[in-house]
């Protein structure tokens, strides 16, 4: 009953006033703070009991898993099947396309209209030069309209995630976090460091009202249990990478190569000049794909090794998130000691929220659909 009447309490106290504007940043994490006290009691239950690990106390990961579902978005996840599905009858219709245009190089030019055709009230024969036009016509409006469809997706990805979730991208931005593998989990990143961020805000400003001890002592709690969510964020993210998007991406680079080498041999063999070229026009073609390839790999690397890094980063913090816990357990009776240490505490509001996603080469995003797609299908 306590954790409620906090709860409520709290989430009394962190009302925006009548009329004015609450960020979706604010209202994400007024929830969250809500949920994680009336939580706090089960939380504190799975803290280990020893020495090991935080990454091997399954208790709290999957507390920590919980309360990440409360603010993890599905937002790219939506838009991106959204776009990929776009493009999927971009691809169809661009082969109609292609197969239209190679019949209209055969197509009579005098191709009479049947007694059924005119039964069936059509006013060109099938087949026919005029009829392939009209098919052409109607092809190139469809994906004209697909491609608009394809942009205005993008675009509302992008509105998504501004008005839903506060993080504003530029059209290319959104673009390019659709396409990796990886941009998931950037989002994702970029959307729950944003809301632990604003719920740290949000209980260093109740604790400066002057809150009762106990009641800080929650307060304070539940602001180091954003440590513990950041850590465990991250985790699955490391995860990611080294269990399934490296392997994966490693085995589609050594079958490419291994194509070259027995391309190159076939080629060696080869007496015919004719076929040699033939032969040399396909190395051209995989050298290319191990080149995207490889830069597929290498911004994977370089992403794994910023999540590594930040994960180091993170464990630390939540190491001394899990002592902050242990010690308000221990100081539980001791009021007015906690609010001595209260008054000293000034670790709140140190989560930095990465950028979303580099630009180096908006292009090069684009190369890498077919290379996600592939990697998607392997997880």
């Amino acid at each position: 009953m306590r954790r409620f009447i906090l709860a409520t309490a709290c989430a009394m106290a962190l009302a925006a006033p009548l009329g004015a504007q609450t960020s979706p940043q604010e209202a994400e994490a007024s929830d969250l703070i809500e949920y994680l006290l009336g939580e706090l009691d089960s939380i504190r239950g799975s803290l280990p009991e020893d020495d090991a690990p935080l990454a091997f106390d399954e208790r709290m990961n999957r507390a920590m898993d919980r309360a990440l579902g409360r603010i993890a978005p599905d937002t790219h996840d939506r838009w991106s099947r959204e776009v990929r599905t776009l493009e999927d009858r971009i691809a169809t219709t661009e082969g109609l396309r292609a197969d239209l245009l190679r019949k209209r190089m055969t197509a009579q030019s005098h191709e009479a209209l049947s007694a059924f055709d005119r039964l069936l009230g059509r006013e060109v024969a099938p087949g026919s030069p005029a009829d392939i036009e009209a098919k052409l016509a109607e092809a190139d409006a469809t994906l004209n309209a697909l491609r608009t469809a394809r942009e205005a997706a993008i675009g509302g990805f992008a509105n998504d995630l501004a008005q839903n979730h506060g993080v504003t991208l530029t059209h290319d931005q959104a673009a390019a976090a659709l396409f990796p593998v990886n941009g998931a989990l950037i989002v994702e990143s970029a959307v729950t460091l944003e809301v632990l961020a604003e719920v740290e805000r949000q209980l260093a400003d109740l604790m400066a009202q002057g809150v009762a001890a106990d009641i800080a002592g929650d307060y304070l709690a539940t602001a180091s249990i954003t440590r513990l969510m950041h850590a465990r964020m991250l985790s699955h993210h490391l995860d990611a990478y080294d269990g399934t998007w490296l392997p994966e991406i490693a085995r589609m680079r050594d079958e490419a190569e291994d194509l070259m080498a027995r391309t190159r041999a076939a080629k060696r063999a080869a007496r015919s000049e004719d076929v040699q070229a033939t032969y040399d026009a396909n190395l051209a073609v995989q050298a290319r794909i191990i080149d995207i390839t490889r830069d597929y790999e290498t911004m994977l690397r370089a992403r794994r090794t910023d999540t590594a890094r930040a994960l180091g980063q993170a464990n630390e913090a939540a190491d001394a998130a899990v002592n902050t816990l242990q010690t308000l357990e221990t100081a539980s009776a001791l009021t007015g000691l906690m609010a001595e240490s209260f008054a000293d505490y000034d670790a709140l509001s140190q989560i930095e929220v990465p950028d979303l996603i580099p630009l180096d080469d908006a292009e090069m995003f684009e190369q890498f659909r077919d290379i996600s797609r592939a990697l998607e299908a392997g997880s």
